[in-house]
């Protein structure tokens, strides 16, 4: 699921109604938390990890702050301006776990 609204419009809110609802513990993950920009294996790890201590644990995983993955970075040392080939790697990864994972997973993304 991905939620995505103004900040305090009851994203998170909502998301402890489902984990109510399906009776199960809430895992709540800042993105931030896992993004390493100097180190997109460090990152790769820490989503990996994420997801199977969720599967593990049989949490409702929440995915905080999401939009740290699609946002613009500042210019490179060429001056190019853009989502990096390696933001692309780990949407990706970050798709691809979500896929295998059993449970269920929310994204909160605020817009600005």
């Amino acid at each position: 699921m991905l939620f995505l609204g103004f900040s305090w419009t009851g994203k998170s809110a909502a998301a402890e109604a489902i984990k109510f609802e399906l009776g199960r513990p809430l895992k709540v993950i800042n993105c931030a938390q896992l993004v390493t920009r100097e180190n997109s294996d460090e990152t790769s790890s820490s989503i990996r990890s994420v997801f199977k201590d969720a599967r593990l644990m049989d949490v409702v995983l929440v995915l905080e702050d999401f939009q740290i993955f699609g946002s613009e970075d500042a210019s490179s040392s060429d001056g190019i301006t853009s989502v990096s080939a390696w933001s692309d790697v780990v949407i990706g990864l970050l798709l691809h776990e979500m896929e295998r994972f059993p449970g269920t997973c929310i994204l909160i993304a605020n817009l600005t």
